[in-house]
C-alpha cells in the first residue's frame, strides 16, 4: 500500500509516440491505473480517440476493455483502469471467437459499399504513395466495392495475442486507439493471424489458417460469410492496413500486405 510507484514506458520514435505511465503499490504487484500521455505529433488524437471508443464501450458493452478514469483533452491525456492478467497464446480459440461475438451491434449493418468508399477518401489525402501502391488499392476499391451489407461491429483494430488479457477465465481487450465503432466483421481476426504472419515472419497463407479454426464455417454461416465474400473482407482489412503501413512509411510491412492483395486478387474470379 502506500503512495503508488509509477513504472514508466516510453514508445518507439513515431508521429504517435507516446508515454504510459503504470502506478501501482510499492510492491509493483497490483497495479492500479494507467496513465497516456502524448509525445509525437499524432499521439493526442490517438489516445482520445481511444478514450472516446471506452467510454462508449462501456456503456454498451461493460466488461470487453478498460474504464476510462480520467480524460485531460487540452493536453490529450488519459488515464483508464489497469487490467490484470496474462496475454493470450499466439493460437486463435473458441474464447477468442466468444470474446469477438460480443463485439456486435445488434440490428446495425455495414456495406462494402461505406468502406469502399472511406478507403478511397483516405487514399486521396495521402501524398506519399506510389504510383503503382495507388494502383493497386484502387482496383482492391473496384473489387470491394458492392451494396452487400452485413452485420456491424465494434472493431478493435490491434486484435494481438498481447493486447487480450486473461484473468479469472475471461477475456478482456487493452490498447483501443486502433480501433473503429462501426465497421464490417472479421477484420480482428484477418488482423491475429496477418500480424502474427509478418511480425514472425511465419511462411503461411492465413486465409487458410482462419479456414481451418475449429467452428470457423458456423460463425461464418451466421453472418453471413460464404467464399466470395470471405475475401472482400479480407481485402478490406487489407487495403486499411496497407493505407495506414504507408503513412508510417513502414516499407516492409506494406510490402508484405501488398504482396498479400495480389495474392488474394489472383484466386478472385
Amino acid at each position: 500500500a502506500g503512495r503508488p510507484a509509477p513504472v514508466i514506458y516510453i514508445g518507439a520514435p513515431c508521429h504517435s509516440r507516446k508515454a504510459v505511465v503504470i502506478l501501482s503499490d510499492k510492491t509493483g504487484e497490483s497495479p492500479r491505473i494507467v496513465i497516456k500521455a502524448p509525445l509525437g505529433t499524432g499521439a493526442a488524437a490517438n489516445i482520445l480517440h481511444e478514450a472516446d471508443i471506452l467510454s462508449d464501450l462501456s456503456k454498451a458493452k461493460p466488461g470487453l476493455g478498460p474504464r476510462i478514469l480520467f480524460v485531460n483533452r487540452t493536453k490529450g491525456v488519459t488515464a483508464q483502469e489497469m487490467i490484470d492478467g496474462q496475454p493470450t497464446g499466439r493460437d486463435f480459440t473458441e474464447a477468442h471467437f466468444m470474446l469477438l461475438s460480443k463485439l456486435f451491434h445488434h440490428g446495425k449493418e455495414a456495406s462494402f459499399r461505406e468502406r469502399a468508399s472511406s478507403l478511397l477518401d483516405e487514399m486521396e489525402t495521402m501524398t506519399n504513395i506510389s504510383e503503382s501502391a495507388s494502383s493497386l488499392l484502387n482496383r482492391l476499391i473496384n473489387i470491394i466495392d458492392s451494396p452487400v451489407k452485413l452485420p456491424a461491429v465494434w472493431i478493435h483494430g490491434d486484435f494481438a495475442p498481447w493486447n487480450i488479457k486473461l484473468s479469472g477465465g475471461r477475456l478482456t481487450l487493452v490498447d483501443w486507439e486502433n480501433s473503429c465503432p462501426t465497421g464490417l466483421p472479421l477484420h480482428d481476426i484477418f488482423h491475429f493471424h496477418y500480424m502474427q504472419s509478418y511480425l514472425f515472419n511465419i511462411n503461411n497463407d492465413p486465409m487458410e489458417e482462419i479456414k481451418k479454426i475449429y467452428s470457423f464455417d458456423k460463425h461464418a454461416g451466421m453472418i453471413g460469410v460464404d467464399g466470395e465474400i470471405y475475401k472482400k473482407l479480407a481485402l478490406c482489412y487489407l487495403g486499411s492496413t496497407m493505407l495506414s503501413r504507408i503513412k508510417l512509411s513502414e516499407k516492409a510491412h506494406a510490402a508484405f500486405i501488398s504482396s498479400k492483395i495480389y495474392q488474394i486478387m489472383d484466386g478472385i474470379k
